[in-house]
């Protein structure tokens, strides 16, 4: 027996009475996750243009555009981070990043807007450089508004390019007081192991406070602590694995009793793209809750084309169960092969992932997932090693659910934080690759990639 409440908008309350002995209270959120149109400057923004030197920081030059468009930049939660004119002046490149606006051609937009305002008069074309997770993925091509205005939209939004990423040689002008500052982020994550016969739901929320150190333009130290807020992984039966395989990952469960709360990450990694094509990272340190290490990355992605391939290769070694800096005796060296389409079908992405896995078997991953417009993004994973489906245990093999969730179109605002989690049946060791280190590159620039900045025709007027 029951009750439901409306508490609020889009809030019900419910309490209720089960199994004759059980009393249980529920809460239900619902949010309207479509697309809003990008906030815009606040009412009460006052650029830099219009201000006096005294009103400024020391460290910004009221009589240089770039110092004032950074200034302005900065403010909306954006990145200019190298800036060069042209001989004739009449072209300006851009290097820019993206930290608050969830699609990146909002953040484009206002890049637009501020650089019409502070490049000098002789600039008519602006090719903003796009950098994403330390990757330079695309170059947009702007008519300066200004200089080209028509009250036709479409006439405008034909005249914009999309052109591969590129590097700029000698810039004339370099952010640096963004090294050596230390940025911090708050995400809330979950994860969930279903259908086991004991109990068909196993769930964990913590809460994952990371920080990140930026060495120069292309090296930082990241680190993240979880931080335990509910879970019921204290009722499993299966506190020891009766895996006849190494025990990778179906040990999870002394890991989240006994480092319930604990270290997740602590690496220093480098990113880096050489030509135009080649993207690239090193890391090492504590990879993950189970595994430290180090190893690399490279995907070679033509900035146009819907196919990438890539290859990883990382030492891992296991960590103490309690997730502090405490190593275990197992170690394995992992790496795959893999290749990726960007499909043309409803944004679906497929890829394929070949090699050995952290239990030392050889096989192969199918990953398929979706993004929507408003950022949400669903998908699903296989996995087939040599391991036969009776060592493997429960399930046969690997597989799950992938779930990310953009948080600015849940809660409202302008943020790319995102609530991402993966559901799989019960946790077994075949299949199992390092999480996040394994082609992370494809994925991190899958809101930056070329397609995403392609002007749609049929939403012209």
């Amino acid at each position: 027996i029951g009750i439901a409440w409306d508490a609020l908008p889009g809030v019900v309350v419910t309490a209720s009475h089960q199994h004759g002995d059980e009393f249980g209270v529920a809460f239900q959120f619902t949010a309207d996750s479509k697309l809003e149109p990008p906030r815009q400057l606040a009412d009460n923004f006052i650029s830099s243009y219009y201000l006096s030197q005294e009103e400024l920081p020391p460290q910004i030059r009221k009589d240089r555009w770039y110092s004032r468009m950074l200034f302005d930049v900065e403010r909306s939660g954006l990145l200019l981070l190298e800036g060069t004119l042209s001989q004739d002046d009449q072209q300006a490149q851009l290097v820019v990043g993206n930290l608050s606006q969830a699609i990146w051609t909002d953040a484009i937009a206002q890049l637009t807007a501020l650089a019409d305002l502070h490049l000098p008069a002789s600039v008519r074309t602006i090719h903003f450089i796009v950098e994403d997770a330390g990757h330079r993925t695309a170059t947009v091509v702007v008519p300066r508004p200004s200089t080209s205005f028509t009250d036709v939209p479409d006439v405008y939004l034909r005249g914009i390019r999309v052109l591969e990423g590129r590097t700029l040689e000698d810039p004339q002008f370099r952010t640096g007081f963004f090294t050596g500052k230390v940025n911090t982020e708050l995400n809330f994550r979950t994860r969930f192991q279903l259908f086991d016969p004991d109990d068909p739901a196993r769930y964990q929320l913590y809460a994952d406070l990371s920080a990140e150190y930026s060495i120069n333009a292309h090296w930082a130290v990241r680190s993240t602590f979880a931080l335990n807020i509910e879970d019921n992984f204290d009722e499993s039966n299966r506190q020891i694995s009766d895996s006849v395989l190494p025990r990778v990952r179906s040990d999870v469960v002394k890991y989240l009793n006994e480092g319930e709360s604990g270290l997740e990450k602590l690496i220093i990694e480098g990113r880096n793209t050489y030509g135009r094509s080649i993207h690239y990272r090193g890391f090492a340190g504590v990879l993950e809750e189970m595994y430290s290490g180090g190893g690399g990355e490279v995907l070679y992605w033509p900035a146009q084309s819907r196919l990438a391939f890539g290859a990883s290769l990382a030492y891992a070694k296991q960590r103490d169960y309690d997730r502090g800096l405490g190593l275990l005796d197992y170690d394995v060296i992992t790496g795959h092969v893999s290749a990726y389409w960007a499909t043309p079908f409803y944004n679906y992405d497929v890829a394929v992932h070949a090699g050995r896995y952290l239990a030392k078997d050889v096989g192969a991953t199918l990953e398929v997932r979706r993004t929507f417009r408003n950022g949400w993004q669903v998908g699903a994973w296989a996995t087939l090693t040599d391991v036969p489906f009776e060592d493997f245990g429960e399930g046969s093999f690997d597989k799950g659910f992938y779930f990310q969730i953009p948080l600015g179109s849940v809660f409202g605002g302008n943020s790319r934080s995102k609530l991402g989690t993966r559901m799989r049946p019960i946790q077994r060791d075949g299949g199992q690759r390092l999480e996040s280190y394994s082609g992370n590159i494809f994925w991190d620039l899958r809101e930056a990639r070329y397609d995403a900045f392609k002007v749609d025709k049929r939403l012209l007027p």
